[in-house]
């Protein structure tokens, strides 16, 4: 029968939350799973065991994981297994707002003494296992106490039960649905009260929306932890357990319990290690007193922040100045300890280097700010003052009065005595044809790291710069470069090239008749007048060519054609000229209709070959002997109009003359059509 809840127990929580949510204000459970059934199914799915065997002190089944594989579950306990063909007293569970099968279940016995104890395994790590307990405890007043090795939270009261801690809770005639939040693979149920029996089963309970708990800090003394996924949380513990993040100072498995946006409520647990506040200061090491700076090692942490220095956030910080200085050690817990240490800093010498540090021949350095000095080269290195006859980098260690050093360098070039001198190159060559680009380039030695170039044509100047251009050169012009260098130790400064002297050959000249007629059948030479000495002739194309390779080939195209000649003198230089061979046929073909409609097809009255013909005339008439059309040539059809005007479709006469060799007048009838 229905018992009294003590809602102050962490399981029963969740419907605290819920009724806050809504504002339900009700006592009693009922109004709680009214509120739950509101609440979509399927975040309150359960996936339930279906059960096989009971052997003894064994039971097994087989229930389905949220990635939808199946799961063995087995049951073994100190007493023998009963089952029942249904779950006891089965409309208690009616207000879960989720399916449960009313199928085959175990029956568990417990007992006064030694107690009973049933251990639950899955055959893998699983999330959320869900146990459902039928009538724990009697009606007659006779209460039974289970104790979880995990802590649960509740996600259905059926009455008759008051949940005591989040792993212990009593039934008289109790009935509930417990979910232990986590990933685990066991559960064991304890007992040291009589019972007759009371039915149970198991399930899984998939995440109906994910929950992500990230542990923020690690700190010494506490932890905080950070809850993601909902609307609301509440934690069964920690300084801010109405909060998303909350601070424990314990160790131990906390659960939080989430209601989305939705209304769905789930919950997730955190196992975590609060590490003690208190550890031995750091170690500092290292002397203490020194020349231009100290440096001093931490040990005793995994991370270190010092209050001065070079790297205040490394173990080994070096300081520059006098005083006491702190260190503060984290442990890899997170906890920290802080120690100190007197410094005592003697301020190293200032070494100055003075002098040119370039030259001809030798230079001499001077180096100041101590009382000894050490070079490390040079004709007198332990002097203040020292002269050097190779280029190289030199260091001089400086000495005080308190027996501090330092080091300065310096960067020495001795120049030698060195000659400029400039090539130059004509590119592609000094032999070309008129018009072609010549590149003129300077290669300069011991020219410095500005040099002057100047360009000269016949002893005339045109341009400046390593490259010089030029495209209008004659025959026998001369180039030249002038080099002025800004070289250490250079001489003389001013230097002339050497001297190209160009040669440019003549181009080919061709003149060639651009009249050239066949009648289709008999050939016409093409003879063109060149000048020049000439190595190749080339004809393009060669179709209708008795010989595309020679100057004047026999020419009888099938049709009118452009022939360009390209001729190469021996020298390399090249000349072109063309010539059109106009083939005028006998056979023009003369259409006897058009559809002069503007489609774009059809729409002149074209005649192929006429436009050869340039000395042709076209006539034509109407049907009345009216002229409505006269061309001399026929570059632009005949369109069908007359005076800019449409005609009417219809029959027209046409008279055509070619007016060459004698071929005869063509005359008949075109249709126009639209």
């Amino acid at each position: 029968m229905w018992g009294h809840s003590n809602k102050n127990a962490h399981g029963f929580k969740i419907y605290e939350k819920i009724k806050q949510k809504t504002k339900i204000q009700a006592n009693h459970p009922d109004h709680v799973n009214t509120m739950i059934s509101q609440i979509q199914a399927n975040c309150n799915d359960i996936n339930w065991a279906s059960w096989g065997a009971f052997t003894g002190s064994s039971a097994t089944g087989t229930v389905t994981d949220a990635d939808g594989s199946l799961v063995n579950v087995t049951m073994t306990s100190n007493f023998t297994f009963g089952a029942s063909s249904g779950i006891y007293n089965f409309s208690k569970f009616n207000g879960y707002p989720s399916p449960i099968p009313n199928a085959q279940v175990p029956q568990t016995t417990w007992s006064k003494g030694a107690g009973g104890t049933t251990t639950m395994c899955f055959s893998k790590t699983v999330t959320n296992p869900v146990l459902l307990i039928a009538s724990l405890g009697n009606s007659a007043g006779l209460s039974s106490k289970l104790d979880f090795s995990l802590p649960y939270v509740v996600l259905y009261d059926g009455g008759g039960m008051v949940y005591n801690s989040s792993t212990s809770l009593t039934g008289t005639e109790g009935y509930a649905i417990i979910m232990f939040p986590g990933d685990f693979t066991c559960v064991t149920i304890n007992s040291t009260t009589e019972e007759y029996y009371t039915n149970i089963t198991w399930g899984l309970r998939p995440p109906p929306f994910p929950i992500n708990i990230q542990e923020n800090t690690t700190a010494c003394g506490d932890v905080t932890l950070t809850a993601s996924g909902g609307a609301s949380y509440l934690w069964d513990g920690g300084d801010s357990p109405n909060s998303a993040t909350n601070t424990f100072h314990q160790s131990g498995t906390y659960i939080v319990t989430v209601i989305n946006a939705a209304g769905c409520t789930t919950s997730a647990s955190k196992a975590i290690t609060v590490t003690p506040a208190n550890i031995p200061p750091p170690v500092i090491s290292g002397n203490a007193s020194n020349c231009g700076s100290v440096t001093l090692t931490a040990s005793g942490g995994v991370s270190y922040m010092w209050d001065g220095g070079d790297t205040p956030n490394s173990a080994t910080n070096t300081f520059r100045q006098s005083g006491t200085y702190t260190v503060t050690a984290t442990t890899a817990s997170g906890c920290t300890a802080t120690a100190s240490k007197v410094v005592t800093v003697n301020s190293p010498p200032v070494p100055v280097i003075s002098g040119s540090t370039s030259g001809c021949g030798t230079v001499t350095l001077t180096a100041s700010g101590g009382v000894s000095y050490s070079w490390d080269g040079g004709d007198s290195p332990n002097y203040a003052v020292n002269t050097f006859s190779s280029s190289g980098i030199y260091n001089v260690t400086v000495t005080d009065a308190n027996n501090c050093t330092a080091t300065a360098m310096a960067t020495v070039t001795v120049s030698r005595g060195v000659s400029p001198s400039v090539n130059i190159m004509a590119s592609p060559s000094n032999t070309i044809c008129p018009g072609t680009q010549v590149n003129f380039t300077a290669n300069a030695v011991n020219g410095g790291t500005s040099p002057v170039l100047e360009w000269y044509k016949n002893n005339v100047a045109v341009a400046s710069g390593p490259i010089y251009s030029a495209t209008d050169l004659v025959n026998n012009d001369v180039i030249k470069c002038g080099l002025t260098s800004n070289a250490a130790c250079v001489a003389p400064l001013t230097i002339s090239s050497n001297a190209i002297a160009m040669t440019v050959n003549e181009i080919p000249t061709i003149s060639i008749d651009q009249n050239a007629v066949v009648n289709g059948s008999d050939p016409v030479r093409l003879s063109p007048v060149i000048n020049g000495d000439i190595k190749t002739y080339l004809w393009t194309p060669a179709t209708g060519l008795s010989n595309a390779a020679i100057p004047n080939p026999l020419a009888a195209p099938s049709y009118t054609t452009t022939y360009k000649l390209t001729v190469i003198s021996t020298a390399g230089c090249e000349a072109e000229a063309s010539v059109t061979v106009k083939v005028l046929k006998n056979d023009i073909i003369i259409p006897n209709t058009f559809t002069p409609n503007d489609d774009g097809i059809n729409d002149t009255w074209n005649i192929t070959y006429l436009s050869d013909y340039q000395d042709a005339t076209i006539d034509i008439y109407n049907r009345w002997g009216q002229h409505l059309f006269h061309s001399i040539g026929y570059i632009k059809p005949w369109d069908g109009t007359y005076n800019g005007k449409r005609l009417q479709v219809g029959t027209y006469y046409y008279v055509i003359d070619l007016k060459y060799n004698n071929y005869k007048r063509r005359s008949g009838w075109v249709a126009i059509l639209r």
